[in-house]
C-alpha cells in the first residue's frame, strides 16, 4: 500500500513511542506499505528551523527515514502543469513522482539543502521558507478578498429562502477551477476542445479541485476563518490524492472537509488508525 503522510504524522512519530515505531516497522519490513516523499513536508520541517534548529534537524531526518526516496512527489504546480499539457496534447496522465535527472537533481542536492550548515545552505532554507510563506499568504489573501462578496450572496440567497447544500455547491462549481488551472497552464483551449469533463478524471485536477471547492464553501457557509496553513492543506491533499492510497493526517479540519467530498480522491486515516491497521 502507498501511503501520504502530512507533516503532523512525522511530528507524532518523532515524539511517539518505540512500540508505535515498532509496529510501523515491521509492517513495512512485511512489506505492506511504502511513505512517498513529498516536498510540502520538507518545507514545513524546515520551517521549524527558525524557532527550533534541532527539532527541524530532528524532524527532516524522520520524514528521510519513514520516506521512500524512489518515489519523491512532485510539486503541486508541476503536477498539474505536467497533467493538463499532456491532457491538452491528447496524452496519458504523467507519473506523480520525479524521475530521471529531476530526481537525480532533488537527491543531490537535499542533503545541502536540508541539513548543511555553511551561511549559503542556511540562507538557502531561509529562502525556501520565505517562499512557502509567500505563496501561502498569496492563497490566503486571495480568499480574504472574495470572501465578504461570498457570504453577502449566501446571505441573499438565505433571504430568498435558496438552500446550499455543500452537494449543491459541488454540482455549481464542478469544472470550473479545473478550467481555470488549464487557462493558468496556458492550454484552454486544446483542454476545452478535449473536454473539461475529461480534464476531471485526473486524478491531481480531480483532487485539487474537490479540496478547494469544499474549502471555499467552509469560508463562504460555515464562517470558517482563512488560515495560513490553507494552502498547505491543498497541496497535502493533491499529492496525497495523486500518489497514495491513503492519506495519514491528525489535522481535524482538513479530514471534515475532505471526507465530504462527493467525488473519488484518497482513503483517508489518522495516526491511530494506521496503526490499528498495521496490527492487523
Amino acid at each position: 500500500m502507498i501511503l501520504y503522510f502530512d507533516t503532523n504524522v512525522f511530528a507524532d512519530l518523532l515524539e511517539g513511542t518505540q512500540a508505535d515505531e515498532k509496529r510501523l516497522l515491521e509492517w513495512r519490513e512485511r512489506g505492506q506499505h511504502t511513505i512517498v516523499l513529498s516536498i510540502v513536508n520538507l518545507e514545513e520541517a524546515m520551517a521549524a528551523e527558525l524557532r527550533d534548529p534541532e527539532l527541524c534537524r530532528r524532524l527532516l531526518r524522520t520524514i528521510l527515514h519513514w520516506c521512500s526516496h524512489e518515489m519523491f512527489v512532485k510539486s503541486i504546480d508541476l503536477l498539474l502543469r505536467d497533467d493538463i499539457t499532456s491532457y491538452a496534447r491528447g496524452g496519458e496522465p504523467v507519473s506523480p513522482f520525479l524521475s530521471g535527472e529531476l530526481l537525480e537533481l532533488a537527491r543531490r542536492g537535499m542533503e545541502g539543502l536540508l541539513f548543511g550548515r555553511s551561511a549559503d545552505d542556511v540562507m538557502d532554507r531561509l529562502q525556501t521558507v520565505l517562499d512557502g510563506y509567500a505563496q501561502n499568504r498569496s492563497f490566503s489573501e486571495t480568499i480574504d478578498a472574495v470572501i465578504p462578496d461570498l457570504r453577502e450572496a449566501a446571505e441573499e440567497d438565505k433571504k430568498g429562502n435558496v438552500k446550499h447544500t455543500i452537494e449543491k455547491f459541488f454540482r455549481e462549481s464542478s469544472g470550473k477551477f479545473a478550467a481555470e488551472f488549464a487557462k493558468k497552464c496556458g492550454v484552454y483551449n486544446e483542454c476545452a476542445e478535449r473536454g473539461i469533463a475529461g480534464l476531471m478524471e485526473l486524478k491531481s485536477v480531480r483532487a485539487a479541485e474537490a479540496i478547494l471547492i469544499s474549502t471555499i464553501y467552509s469560508f463562504a457557509l460555515e464562517s470558517r476563518e482563512v488560515c495560513i496553513s490553507d494552502f498547505r492543506d491543498l497541496q497535502h491533499f493533491t499529492l496525497a490524492s495523486s500518489s497514495a492510497e491513503g492519506f495519514v493526517t491528525e489535522d481535524g479540519s482538513l479530514v471534515y472537509r475532505a471526507r465530504r467530498i462527493p467525488t473519488d480522491c484518497v482513503a483517508i486515516w489518522s495516526t491511530q488508525q494506521l496503526l490499528s491497521n498495521c496490527a492487523n
